[in-house]
Parts: structure tokens; sequence; C-alpha cells
């Protein structure tokens, strides 16, 4: 069992769930059942139990939420003023292009190379150069003079994969998004967790940024090893771009791998009842198995009736069982 569940069982395979639920520590008395004040300790498995999603539906606990895929930071922010080349990188983020050009050129007298290559080798200690920071600070003029006078890579990658679309995307300015895939910037380019532009823009729910990428992606169910831009977007609770992309025809029984969370479990799992029902339209499967969870499992552990009885219309199984360990 998922260690977010925090609920403490002695054996109880065999008994009822009253029995059960009237052995417990973690259980509160609102639900009809005695409650049990000793602690039971969590270190030990005490049972390996077959349960139902009519047995969670007794327990009403939250639902975890720590297979939930998160965005690693995007390290856009500026350093210390006190970092070398400080006065660069904030002219290139804020967009103060003269002041750049400027501050360019006298980095590259310093160096005694050209200015093409003094400002190509200029980075953070996160390997972050100048096209990164205007591209996260949505600088289109300076973006514009890196690329087309400068002639820097448009696909150049930061110290953790990141490529300058990738930051304008994540931080939402849709016009540096629009000019650098103008400017033929690798829409499908993977950072070092296996994101794409298109999971970037999923995370944060920017529709309009996201119809732009789907125009030039080949695939809108590209599937890394941390899912589906669909899955991305459910796991935030984004609606819109939920809609968005299964108007784009992503399928909804998509996975990164055999054990990826699915898009409608981590729709339920945040609660995005909007999302759960767009995606049972569109087909979800409402008895797919996630880390031995199904969609009504966590419906009904959560308590939510409305929902419940949606995945039942959609036919999910209410006599699903799965194994799960209980500490």
């Amino acid at each position: 069992m998922p260690k977010g569940y925090g609920i403490s069982f002695l054996a109880c395979q065999g008994q009822s769930l009253t029995m059960a639920a009237a052995t417990r520590s973690r259980i509160s008395g609102e639900d009809g059942v005695a409650c049990n004040k000793e602690k039971t300790p969590h270190h030990k498995t005490l049972s390996k139990t077959i349960l139902s999603p009519i047995f969670f539906s007794a327990l009403r606990r939250k639902t975890p939420q720590n297979k939930t895929p998160k965005m690693d930071s995007f390290p856009f922010s500026l350093p210390e003023s006190t970092s070398p080349h400080f006065d660069l990188f904030d002219a290139a983020y804020t967009g103060k292009l003269n002041r750049f050009k400027r501050l360019a050129l006298n980095h590259a007298k310093g160096e005694g190379i050209g200015v093409t290559e003094a400002i190509g080798k200029v980075k953070d200690e996160d390997g972050i150069g100048c096209l990164h920071f205007a591209a996260a600070g949505g600088s289109l003029q300076v973006c514009k003079y890196l690329l087309e006078n400068l002639k820097l890579d448009v696909d150049s990658k930061d110290g953790k994969g990141h490529t300058p679309l990738c930051h304008a995307t994540i931080q939402g300015h849709l016009e540096t998004v629009r000019y650098l895939l103008e400017r033929g910037a690798n829409v499908d380019a993977l950072n070092d967790t296996s994101y794409t532009p298109l999971h970037c823009a999923a995370v944060i729910g920017d529709t309009k940024i996201i119809t732009l990428l789907l125009s030039r992606v080949v695939c809108v169910d590209l599937a890394t090893r941390c899912g589906t831009a669909l899955l991305f977007a459910a796991c935030h609770g984004h609606r819109d771009a939920v809609k968005v992309l299964l108007d784009h025809g992503s399928n909804p029984n998509v996975v990164g791998s055999q054990s990826m969370l699915r898009p409608l479990i981590a729709a339920i799992s945040v609660r995005s009842w909007e999302g759960v029902e767009l995606l049972l339209q569109a087909g979800a499967d409402p008895n797919a198995v996630s880390f031995g969870n199904t969609p009504l499992t966590l419906a009904a552990s959560d308590g939510h009736v409305d929902d419940i009885k949606r995945l039942l219309e959609a036919g999910a199984d209410p006599n699903h069982i799965r194994n799960v360990r209980l500490y």
C-alpha cells in the first residue's frame, strides 16, 4: 500500500469491514465505528490482504499522491548579482538589447575572441547560457539577436538538458515559443528527465502554447519514461489542457511504462472531477490498474459519491480486488 495512505491495520483477512475498522487506530469515529486510541507500529508488515473498492469506501482517507509526476525546477532565475557574467544574464533576461550588445562586445574584447564564440561560452553554474535566460524572460528581441546575428544554436541545452524552447514554454511566453519554433527549435527535444516542451506546457496548463506545440509535434501521445503530456495535464488538475489534448487525439490509455500512473487515476488523485469526466468520455479504461489501484478504488477512498457513480456507469468493476501489504 502506498505510504501516502497513512492507515495502520492489524491482520483482518476474513473479517467484516466493521470488524476490521473497529480494530484500527487511524479511522475516525464519524464513520460509525469504534476508534482505538492505541498507536499501531508502522515498521512491520502484519498481513497481506485482498481488498476491494468497497473496503476502501469504508475507510474514506486521503488518496496517495506520491506517484504523481512533478516538474523538476527550471533554473530560470538569475544568479546572485556577484556571480560572474551577472550583467550579461540580467540584460538577456530583462530584454535590454542595447545594453546586452555593449556588454557582449566588451566581454569578447576582454577574452580576445569573437562575440559569437565569447557569448556561446558564457554559462552560469547550472550550465544556463544567455539564450536560455532570454527565452525564460520572454525577451524576444534578445533571442532574435542571439539567433539571427550571433547564430547561436536554437536547441542548445543547459546543464539539465533544457532547451530555450523548454524555458520559454514553462514560463508561458507564447510569442517567444512561436519565434523559437519558426527558427527551427526541436519540439520533441527531451531534457535529462525525459520531458518535452509539450510536457512542460501541460504542466502549466497553458492551452495556447499547447495548441501551438501540437501544430508542430508528430505524435501527441509521445510517451517518454515520464508518461504522456495528457498524464501531466491530468496530474496537475488542468481540465482545459486535458480537453485540448483529447481534442487533438490524445489517447487516455497510453502510458510510459507498464507501471506508469494513468491519466484517469491521476485526475482522481488530485480531485479533478471535470478532468475525470473528460477522460471517461474519451474512453479512459475505468478498470485500468496503476500501482495496484483502480480508479474506483481511489474514488471510493475519497468518498466522492458522484464520481463513484460515474465510474460505475462507465463500467468500473466494484468487485475488483488487489493484493496489498498492510502496515
